[in-house]
């Protein structure tokens, strides 16, 4: 809740809730998602690759991410990844389900040839969020004897 740009009162009270049930929380991140975080965005972004499901596509995919995030924080500019659109591309292959998310991000796209792999969104944020919670170092490096 930390990260999530709601305001110091609120973000204490829902640490002070009981967790949410399941669809609780879906209809929450759902309408907040819709009502708020795309309503109110300046921009919406994709980092498109040739082959989504390439390696060496996805890390490169990524290290565009983390630039592109830096820079726009660094002129001052909020971002945050938007990711469900793509990830439920890979849900759907990998339930072999019918899958109508990435025509849709194709049409969105407008690039014959590059895939979707990264959405954001990006602009001039109402607060600034929280830093996110994070453990000591040495809580993480493993050291070999």
């Amino acid at each position: 809740m930390d990260t999530a740009g709601l305001s110091p009162f609120m973000v204490s009270a829902t640490k002070l809730m009981p967790d949410q049930s399941a669809s609780t929380a879906d209809g929450y991140w759902l309408s907040m998602t819709r009502d708020t975080q795309t309503a109110t965005a300046q921009v919406f972004g994709m980092i498109l690759v040739r082959d989504r499901f390439s390696m060496a596509a996805a890390i490169e995919a990524g290290r565009a991410w983390q630039r592109l995030h830096l820079m726009a924080t660094k002129e001052g500019l909020a971002a945050q990844p938007m990711n469900q659109p793509v990830e439920m591309v890979d849900r759907n292959v990998m339930l072999k389900r019918t899958d109508t998310f990435a025509a849709d991000l194709a049409s969105l796209a407008q690039a014959p040839g590059w895939e979707p792999t990264f959405t954001f969104r990006m602009g001039y944020a109402e607060r600034p969020a929280g830093p996110s919670p994070r453990r000591p170092l040495e809580d993480v490096i493993v050291r070999s004897a």
